[in-house]
């Protein structure tokens, strides 16, 4: 479909220059503007452009919408916008790689418009809802849609994050079988460069563990090099242990200590 957008676009603007230099080239006849000729090219050509922008639009639905289709993981490969907004929001590409709980794989493009507040959602690796038709045709849900329940989503992007190498088979079962709690970052040591797109770091973490103890820990981990900031001695982050092992654990998110206490306390 873009092929076609992109051939028809072509021939539109050809179209229409060809109707300027027939102009210019009979510049001293005035009746060269009542000229089924240049009429013809330079308002087909016109036509041509606007049908050739709006039409692969239409046939995707403004967002691939599938009637009756049966609800899967997706897991984004790209995002690149199009250029093309609709009521001032912008058109998206989206490479995916689809898992249908069957266990199948498959990978798609999926071409939809994408609120600007919700564009920072859709990064690569994230996994996403998906409904996939007839003949493979996949979109996004809309309000009301089927969609996979969140445990089932994570059991799925599970499997599939280990197949593709994005966490290892320890983290997926310390996630599993540990407990949630908080550590500050005594120290970090980059293996390497930090300006890297994924970067190895030792650090040494004091961990406090549910019944409020706190056991030094020192780990070795792969981040994203964007989160380098984050891991900075004295920052407090959210892990999920393991209560026999607390040396094994894995590292979430960055937390606010005044945050982690209350959830404490709260419990």
């Amino acid at each position: 479909m873009k092929i076609v957008g992109n051939l028809g676009r072509a021939i539109g603007f050809i179209m229409i220059f060809g109707s300027m230099a027939y102009i210019f080239f009979n510049r001293d006849n005035m009746d060269v503007f009542f000229s089924p000729v240049f009429r013809y090219t330079l308002y087909g050509g016109i036509a041509i452009l606007v049908i050739s922008s709006i039409l692969p639009l239409m046939l995707s639905g403004f967002g691939g919408r599938v009637k009756n289709g049966v609800p899967a993981l997706g897991l984004i490969e790209s995002v690149r916008q199009t250029g093309t907004y609709i009521n001032e929001q912008p058109q998206v590409e989206l490479k995916v790689q689809v898992t249908e709980e069957s266990g199948e794989q498959f990978e798609t493009t999926i071409i939809t418009i994408i609120p600007l507040t919700q564009l920072a959602s859709f990064q690569i690796n994230s996994p996403i809802n998906v409904l996939v038709g007839n003949n493979r045709k996949v979109g996004l849900p809309k309000a009301g849609d089927p969609t996979l329940s969140l445990e089932k989503m994570q059991s799925m992007f599970n499997m599939v994050a280990v197949k593709k190498g994005l966490i290892s088979e320890e983290s997926l079962e310390i996630s599993q079988n540990g407990v949630e709690s908080y550590a500050t970052v005594k120290a970090m040591r980059p293996r390497g460069s930090l300006t890297a797109e994924h970067v190895e770091l030792e650090l040494d973490l004091d961990l406090t563990k549910v019944d409020q103890s706190i056991v030094p820990v020192s780990v070795v981990k792969t981040f994203p090099g964007a989160s380098v900031e984050l891991l900075q001695p004295g920052r407090v982050v959210s892990v999920i242990y393991l209560p026999n092992q607390p040396e094994k654990l894995v590292i979430k998110t960055v937390a606010d200590a005044n945050t982690a206490q209350s959830a404490f306390q709260r419990g």
